[in-house]
């Protein structure tokens, strides 16, 4: 079957237009990206758009066993056969209820409240204490109010005073909860790159061009290209 495959790629390498594009990021970047992916194919419809929402190593994973073409990732492991292009950085925020915001004087006052968790909350939330100089080892002794690993409904329970948690800012730019949302004020903004990877040794066929540009335009794509 994966011979099969295989030629049937070969069979379409040159066709810019068509054939399956397999890519996988996380959901806040999806946010971004799959409306753009949509377009192109109504644009191209013989060109197939199949994205994956996954945590980092996964997607670094998938691309190891050739189930995944095109990943975005925030970061990636230089010395295991990756090659990586920059994309702009995406910002962290941590986000709370905005009836909460009279009464939450200290990120220790936040955390006392309770963490809504989801499949990337610990890291980020370990990007936060970082950035406080607090110890990265509170994040497994942190009050746990809540855990949901679908992106639109993450901040559900936030907007209910429940808990805060920590996402990208397109999450809550994206959020039918927004009005009820506010950010907690850190002292300088948090940021985490956007790595655009494939397998190392594997040329991609001529449709990805049209993929890639896509991505690159969708996060103002940087030209900085990263060692394998």
């Amino acid at each position: 079957f994966k011979g099969h495959s295989n030629l049937l790629e070969q069979l379409s390498f040159d066709d810019k237009h068509s054939g399956v594009c397999r890519i996988a990021c996380s959901g806040a970047n999806a946010l971004s990206l799959y409306e753009q992916l949509v377009a192109l194919q109504v644009k191209f419809p013989h060109l197939v758009c199949e994205l994956e929402i996954a945590p980092n190593e996964r997607i670094l994973h998938h691309i190891q066993q050739g189930m995944i073409d095109l990943g975005i990732v925030s970061h990636y492991p230089i010395d295991k056969g990756f090659t990586a292009t920059h994309l702009t950085h995406e910002r962290i925020v941590v986000a709370m209820a905005k009836s909460w915001r009279a009464k939450v004087s200290s990120f220790d006052d936040l955390c006392q409240r309770g963490f809504i968790n989801h499949p990337d909350g610990k890291h980020y939330l370990t990007m936060v204490l970082n950035h406080l100089k607090m110890s990265a080892s509170r994040v497994e002794s942190m009050h746990v109010s809540g855990y949901i690993n679908q992106l639109n409904q993450i901040l559900l329970p936030v907007s209910k005073g429940l808990g805060f948690t920590v996402l990208p800012q397109i999450a809550i730019t994206h959020s039918p909860f927004k009005e009820s949302l506010c950010e907690f004020e850190l002292s300088n903004i948090i940021t985490q790159p956007r790595y655009l990877v494939k397998k190392s040794q594997r040329d991609l066929p001529a449709r990805f061009a049209l993929v890639t540009d896509t991505i690159n335009t969708v996060f103002e794509h940087a030209k900085e290209h990263l060692p394998k």
